[in-house]
């Protein structure tokens, strides 16, 4: 099986676990990224999310990134620890989803992307949007993607010596 085949598999049961999740009727503070909850909270909060528009926005994010870019087993993993590393003293407010993930993927395929202005342009438009609407998780957002696209600079630079 190919490289990104795994990936493309991986992604349609991850996101088959996120749905599913949604629909169960689970008290979803106990799993956020908060001060208030223990670091399992860092690790469980990406498979939660506030409703089922919200998990399908986010699901539909995650597909298009898995199937329109190269991304690797060891980008997934990447992405889900740089997401877990977040640190919660800096939550404005308690955050489920998937997108801290999404966003670290997102700084980890900026080589790929074709006009890198565009691709920042929309999404700061994006988070300037969740800002407006009332915050949602932009603190966890831009930490996402630029401890990402640090990781991957340094990769970078360290693979080139």
């Amino acid at each position: 099986m190919a490289k990104h085949e795994k990936t493309k598999i991986l992604s349609f049961v991850l996101s088959a676990v996120i749905i599913v999740v949604s629909l169960l009727d689970i008290d979803i503070s106990h799993y956020a990224l908060s001060p208030l909850n223990s670091p399992f909270g860092n690790i469980a909060y990406h498979f939660f999310h506030v409703n089922i528009f919200h998990a399908i926005v986010n699901v539909w994010c995650l597909l298009g990134i898995v199937f329109f870019y190269k991304i690797r087993i060891r980008d997934f993993i990447i992405a889900f620890a740089v997401a877990a590393s977040f640190p919660t003293q800096l939550c404005i407010a308690p955050s489920v989803g998937l997108s801290g993930m999404l966003y670290a993927m997102m700084g980890l395929i900026m080589p790929q992307v074709y006009s890198r202005t565009y691709f920042i342009a929309c999404l700061v438009l994006w988070n300037v949007v969740a800002w407006i609407v009332g915050g949602f998780g932009v603190e966890v957002h831009a930490y996402c993607f630029v401890v990402a696209l640090l990781d991957w600079s340094l990769y970078k630079c360290i693979f080139k010596l």
